[in-house]
């Protein structure tokens, strides 16, 4: 066989490694991210307006809609009526509704809470555990793991940061079971949907729980 025809077969054999290589890593940017800091936020996914909210009946039972004064996205009330798609396993909380239980509450939010991405901060915990940080990445970085039916709205129980070098921003994922959907920030979203396959929410509420305990 030629030494030329040698060096071609090679190379196509080279070309194609390098290809099923990169078919089976993370997409990017989160390809180089895995051995980055991250943090993850549990998140309030919606505020009621404060004048509703102070108006609101405080021993009413029911789901948030029978709240007098007091009207919670629809997408969010569908979520909690077909049982938050495990909300107690996720370990989350809803606005007028104590994890658990069908009592809403009125606690009020203060003004200068902590947020993220202008959503208020309920929890968070900086993710030490490489194993962890491998899951994130094997979910983020995986086309497989979202489809096309993500919602319109965006009410984020999950937030994810991965801070970049000054002075870039961080790349920041907001995380809405409610709405089915991821919406990055400061990023290009490298895959073509946006929606969270069931599978992928469980791997979401398996993170949630080593990291917040689920409760």
């Amino acid at each position: 066989m030629p030494p030329m025809r040698n060096r071609t077969i090679v190379a196509l054999v080279a070309s194609s490694a390098s290809l099923l290589v990169a078919c089976g890593g993370a997409a990017a940017p989160f390809d180089k991210l895995s051995d980055s800091a991250v943090t993850v936020y549990r998140l309030q996914n919606y505020e009621p307006p404060a004048a509703a909210a102070a108006t609101a009946a405080p021993a009413t039972t029911g789901i948030p809609s029978l709240i007098p004064g007091l009207t919670i996205p629809p997408e969010i009330q569908t979520w909690v009526q077909q049982g938050a798609q495990g909300l107690g396993a996720l370990g989350l909380q809803i606005p007028g509704l104590t994890t658990g239980t069908t009592t809403p509450t009125t606690t009020p939010v203060a003004p200068d809470a902590p947020r993220f991405e202008g959503f208020r901060i309920i929890g968070q915990s900086q993710v030490m555990d490489s194993k962890i940080r491998e899951q994130l990445i094997d979910i983020f970085g995986k086309d497989k793991n979202f489809d096309e039916k993500a919602g319109a709205c965006l009410y984020p129980e999950l937030g994810v940061s991965y801070p970049q070098p000054t002075p870039m921003l961080p790349y920041d994922i907001l995380i809405s079971f409610s709405c089915n959907r991821i919406e990055p920030k400061n990023f290009q979203w490298p895959h073509a949907n946006r929606g969270l396959k069931k599978e992928t929410v469980q791997k979401f509420s398996s993170i949630n729980q080593q990291l917040f305990g689920g409760g």
